[in-house]
């Protein structure tokens, strides 16, 4: 009886996940390099959007930084994208670029370091200054330039800083700021409560002294900013995980839309993220029953919705490998996931799921977060794999004494 079960295992198996069978026709094979010719694959795949979303499964993926390197290369090279968008606060990015303070070297500083202090991005950042792009980012959070920040509002709205509640409310800015996620320990509900009320007043005051909010660069700059330093509270103080998540992807997500629609309206922006934010309609990675998976949107959702067929969406899978921020190696996928399937044939692949109309198990969200199962229409959730049988982790950059 065993045997028989065994059997008719294998006959599923050979006849639903034979590799020539499943997707044979839309994989493309390429090498290392990732050169143009090979790349020519993405440019068909992207035509005349403007907005490139580049994903990575996890932010100590180094290997995978070098490829989103060559692939942002082509992108300028070849199809005239001449921005990128971090997954890194837009605030003090955006402060710089409005102050005209905006070069490749102070933009790094307020990037995040796993990005800017590896050895792995550095080409990228050498290739966009050479060739005048610019770098900006989306993210609500900060990497601590408190004075930055807080000085610049208290010089553009002429604060009081002598009155008692602009002086409580600026040191809730500051400790926000400095403290991020563990502010909200310091920071007792009610003072919370008063900050984001201080912060849509001056939302409102913004407003009020503009004649005309939508051709009015300079206030439309200080209305986001202000918006994103609440969407940075709500994220931090949000308790509930699951929520905290939410607010950060929307208000990020807001940041993205203000930066592709008022900031670069004519331009070609390539974003870099995490896989998880930048997929739409994560449900599908469910078996498609919305009711089974928490109903939310995450960035990537936001984006689609505004852009419409103007987006690709194009997050980076592997077979094994390490990374900077897991201990040891990648967990294995199981023997039926499309990475392995992948892996027995190639080394690295672009793989075309706009035509793909099969069940797969694939690990899109995270090394850790496995899925087992997903919908059939996959183009549903992006446009295409950029796959790397073994990921490599990132190197910091040594410092000399």
């Amino acid at each position: 009886m065993q045997n028989f079960i065994k059997l008719n295992l294998l006959l599923v198996w050979i006849f639903f996940f034979t590799p020539a069978e499943l997707f044979s026709q839309i994989e493309y094979e390429i090498s290392s390099e990732f050169n143009k010719k090979e790349l020519s694959i993405l440019g068909k795949i992207i035509g005349d959007k403007r907005i490139v979303m580049l994903g990575e499964l996890d932010h100590g993926d180094g290997s995978t930084f070098i490829q989103k390197t060559r692939i942002i290369q082509y992108l300028h090279e070849e199809l005239g994208f001449n921005i990128v968008a971090f997954e890194a606060p837009f605030s003090e990015l955006a402060m710089l670029d409005e102050y005209n303070n905006m070069n490749i070297e102070s933009a790094k500083k307020e990037l995040y370091s796993l990005w800017s202090k590896v050895n792995e991005t550095q080409e990228l950042f050498s290739y966009m200054h050479k060739n005048s792009m610019t770098l900006t980012g989306f993210d609500s959070r900060h990497v601590s330039k408190r004075t930055l920040i807080t000085d610049s509002i208290v010089k553009h709205f002429k604060l009081d800083t002598f009155d008692v509640a602009v002086k409580n409310n600026l040191e809730v800015l500051d400790t926000l700021l400095f403290n991020d996620y563990e502010s909200y320990i310091k920071i007792d509900t009610i003072k919370q409560q008063e900050f984001i009320d201080f912060i849509d007043n001056l939302i409102a005051f913004q407003f009020s002294n503009t004649k005309n909010i939508l051709v009015s660069n300079h206030s439309s700059f200080w209305v986001q900013m202000l918006n994103s330093l609440k969407g940075a509270a709500l994220t931090c103080w949000e308790k509930d995980e699951y929520f905290s998540v939410l607010e950060r992807d929307k208000y990020m997500a807001d940041n993205l839309l203000w930066i592709i629609n008022k900031k670069y309206p004519e331009d070609k922006i390539v974003i870099w993220a995490a896989n998880y934010h930048i997929v739409a309609n994560q449900y599908y990675l469910n078996g498609g029953d919305k009711n089974g998976y928490p109903r939310f949107q995450l960035m990537g959702d936001y984006i689609k919705e505004n852009q419409g067929t103007n987006v690709v969406i194009l997050p980076f899978i592997h077979s094994k490998g390490r990374s900077s921020f897991i201990k040891g190696k990648i967990r294995k996928k199981p023997v039926t996931s499309y990475e392995r399937i992948l892996g027995k044939n190639y080394e690295f692949a672009i793989v075309d799921v706009r035509k793909c109309n099969k069940k797969m198990s694939v690990n899109i969200l995270g090394h850790e977060n496995y899925v087992r199962s997903t919908y059939s229409n996959f183009f549903n959730v992006c446009d295409a794999f950029i796959f790397s049988k073994i990921v490599k982790k990132s190197s910091r950059i040594k410092i000399e004494k």
